[in-house]
């Protein structure tokens, strides 16, 4: 989703309140070799939050911005890449492997894995399609996480992986996809799929010298 109300963090920050209007959920890594991203959490892209923390493990960087508004999430949208944050900037610039956790448009259940590192992308594609997902490496180019000014592509590599999972792909994920009280409530496919991705990641770690 790129329909975006603020071109920068910024921005955003004279009009919303942290807090009221939004959050912003950080944790260290122990060893700066990987952080997971949620950038459009909570309202914005839901089910992406959820999915971040079930895959993020103890002594890896997870960064959320989770959109707290009972309407009109879609407002604190900012771009990935106009990506400014000055948190998941540090934490991505200080890391070996950016994952960053989208939401896409579509009712059909569908992943789209995109971004520069392509021996991630690989590995990810092949433990979901393993499960049974489908899953498109050749996304459409709003959503294919290829530019470098990408917040996922800016770690020491310069390489990331974009996972973008359509909206009826993540309506399968929870037994109410819209509230966020009901999104606590996760299906099988949910820990399904978050084995998939975690099992992928590992693989990744593993190939890239990512282990630490």
């Amino acid at each position: 989703m790129n329909n975006s109300t603020y071109l920068s963090f910024g921005d955003l920050c004279k009009n919303e309140s942290d807090g009221k209007d939004f959050l912003v959920v950080c944790r260290e890594s122990s060893f700066p070799t990987i952080v997971i991203l949620a950038p459009h959490g909570g309202g914005i892209e839901p089910g992406t939050e959820e999915l971040a923390m079930e895959i993020h493990e103890p002594g890896e960087g997870l960064f959320i911005f989770s959109g707290l508004k009972k309407w009109g999430n879609s407002s604190l949208h900012v771009t990935s890449n106009r990506y400014d944050h000055p948190e998941a900037l540090r934490m991505a610039r200080n890391s070996k492997l950016c994952i960053a956790i989208h939401g896409a448009k579509g009712k059909e259940p569908i992943t789209y894995l995109g971004g520069l590192c392509e021996q991630g992308i690989k590995v990810i594609a092949e433990e979901l399609r393993e499960r049974g997902f489908s899953v498109s490496t050749n996304p459409p180019p709003e959503i294919n996480g290829k530019s470098p000014q990408n917040i996922v592509n800016k770690n020491t590599r310069g390489k990331g992986i974009q996972i973008e999972i359509s909206e009826g792909q993540r309506a399968m994920f929870f037994e109410g996809f819209h509230s966020r009280v009901l999104r606590q409530y996760r299906t099988e496919v949910f820990y399904e799929y978050a084995r998939a991705i975690r099992s992928g990641i590992d693989r990744v770690k593993e190939l890239i010298g990512c282990k630490e």
